[in-house]
């Protein structure tokens, strides 16, 4: 073979592996087998890119885990492959925001009627939820252009709820999807590494509007995220809460959920935790 073709054909296949890479295709392929080859009496894959809808958007979930224990529960799974330089996700902490978490609880009138409900049940988490993310430039790294765009810690939290509000909307019309009830958490895997400050958003200086020195930033495994989920992505299944009392129960009880968003290398210790310290506490 000519000398130009092959610089041609390693030219493409360079340009292929990085198209792979960067939209995250290896990724995603390669989280699921590592899934399917844990304990499989625990865990198992219901389906990949299942195709939901929320409202008028259509969007496909990466990943749908189940498993069975005293609590069924469903794992709605964003996989996200960090720009490596900006792979360094840090949290912080409103305190006064609450340090409880919200996930969904989607549930078979009577436990097998065809009539699917879906209500927030609060819930303790380890470590307490954060209130803002965002994704640190890592100098050292050089950029991929993955994520490029701003905030992508929101972005893969609020996909992973479209996601969740979606698998609900299915529910709804296919009862295989829950067939009695089932604990429902939205959850973003990814190839970044996760920080948290132990300092709260609130010891700011008022004056100017900064946060003081020494954040103290801590590496965690995995952390549960707080958002917001505006009205246009909520699922149409409905609520246990007709009427709310006031402004924060609107929010917290209408639009707020939990995110848990996982180091890669660690969700076989995620699940560890969740399926034994977290049911433990809030599934007595």
């Amino acid at each position: 073979m000519p000398d130009h073709d092959q610089n041609a054909a390693a030219n493409r296949e360079a340009a292929f592996k990085a198209t792979l890479d960067g939209h995250g295709h290896a990724f995603q392929s390669a989280f699921v087998s590592h899934v399917r080859h844990m304990d499989q009496r625990i865990w198992s894959v219901l389906g990949e890119e299942v195709p939901v809808t929320v409202g008028t958007h259509e969007t496909h979930i990466d990943c749908v885990l189940s498993a069975v224990r005293e609590a069924i529960t469903i794992l709605i799974v964003e996989c996200k492959r960090a720009d490596p330089a900006r792979a360094a996700w840090c949290f912080a902490r409103a305190k006064e925001r609450g340090e409880l978490g919200w996930v969904e609880i989607a549930m078979r009138q009577d436990y097998g009627a065809s009539r699917l409900s879906s209500f927030p049940k609060i819930v303790a988490t380890r470590p307490s939820p954060c209130h803002v993310g965002h994704a640190i430039k890592t100098p050292e790294e050089k950029g991929a252009g993955v994520g490029a765009h701003q905030g992508p810690i929101d972005t893969a939290a609020t996909q992973a709820l479209q996601s969740m509000s979606g698998f609900v909307n299915a529910a709804i019309e296919n009862q295989p999807f829950v067939q009695t009830h089932a604990l429902l958490i939205p959850c973003v895997v990814t190839t970044a590494a996760l920080f948290v400050t132990p300092r709260d958003l609130a010891d700011a200086n008022l004056a100017k509007g900064t946060m003081r020195e020494g954040l103290e930033l801590e590496r965690h495994d995995w952390v549960w995220y707080q958002v917001t989920l505006s009205r246009s992505l909520h699922h149409k299944a409905p609520g246990r809460f007709s009427k709310v009392p006031d402004v924060r129960a609107y929010t917290e009880l209408g639009h707020q959920r939990s995110v848990a968003i996982v180091t890669a290398t660690a969700f076989e210790a995620f699940t560890g935790y969740l399926l034994g310290e977290f049911l433990a506490r809030n599934f007595p």
